[in-house]
């Protein structure tokens, strides 16, 4: 069992799961793989991407246990996505996020064929985790394929989690005036602005809260894109905000929404924004 999970996991690796194609690959590699071991397979898509929903049991078997597995992965160097197995661990991209437990479960899929249960198993990959899940889980979910628990294979250090934050993603642009680096006075720098709205927002006071399970929510800069040339005071510039709440925050909560949707200006050029939620 063993090595055919690492076999499995290092083909799934190998694959390069960043993006829609090559993540549509790996989904209907995994359909071809179950239905060799004997698992019915259905194959969705949903706007250019594809994914998998796996049944095993009748309807009146019981409860109904989803088995949920992610495709994606991040982006990564070429040698990121060569596995390789080191002091008994596998490494690649991946390999923790979630392609190991993805594997896992396609294994276990094609021994409850065999094995049937006590209860319906629904086994669902999906391509979008990683870009908030809403074209992957939240279509099937939208479709009515959902049961009455779920496990998620997300790394947990195999301790049992039973929340997550909550995601919104945020792009705030900042328009100023350009002008020559040799005369910096007579224009008005949008990354300097930018910089200091980031450090503004960056002390909320949502960002002081905790929860039973998180001691804080996260905010990262996660990029920033600006300017044009070294001689030149940008006159545009665009932040890009992860910010992860809290189970027991609301993203509508105006401190919340103040991170993203709040006017900025550079001098009297007000900055133009727009919000993303998942």
């Amino acid at each position: 069992m063993e090595d055919m999970l690492v076999r499995l996991t290092s083909s799934l690796i190998q694959m390069e799961n960043t993006t829609p194609e090559r993540i549509n690959y790996s989904v209907e590699f995994c359909a071809d793989w179950l239905q060799r071991h004997g698992v019915p397979v259905r194959l969705w898509e949903n706007q250019g991407l594809k994914m998998i929903t796996a049944t095993i049991g009748q309807v009146n078997a019981g409860s109904t246990l989803v088995l949920n597995g992610h495709l994606d992965v991040v982006p990564g160097h070429p040698e990121n996505f060569i596995p390789r197995v080191e002091g008994g661990r596998l490494y690649g991209r991946g390999s923790y996020d979630m392609l190991g437990s993805v594997a896992a479960m396609m294994n276990l899929a094609a021994d409850l064929v065999h094995q049937p249960s006590n209860c319906r198993i629904i086994l669902q990959l999906v391509p979008d985790e990683e870009k908030g899940g809403e074209l992957g889980s939240g279509f099937l979910v939208e479709q009515g394929s959902i049961g009455d628990f779920v496990i998620c294979g997300e790394p947990t250090n195999l301790d049992i989690a039973v929340q997550a934050k909550g995601v919104l993603q945020v792009r705030v642009e900042f328009s100023g005036v350009a002008a020559h680096g040799s005369r910096p006075w007579l224009g008005k720098n949008a990354i300097v602005a930018a910089m200091q709205k980031y450090n503004e927002l960056a002390t909320l006071d949502f960002m002081q809260e905790s929860s039973r399970f998180f001691p804080v929510p996260s905010f990262n800069l996660a990029k920033i894109e600006g300017g044009a040339a070294l001689n030149q005071v940008p006159d545009r510039c665009s932040l890009y905000l992860d910010i992860r709440y809290l189970p027991t925050q609301n993203p509508a909560d105006s401190r919340i929404h103040s991170a993203g949707c709040s006017r900025c200006s550079c001098g009297n050029a007000p900055a133009r924004l727009t919000c993303h939620y998942q």
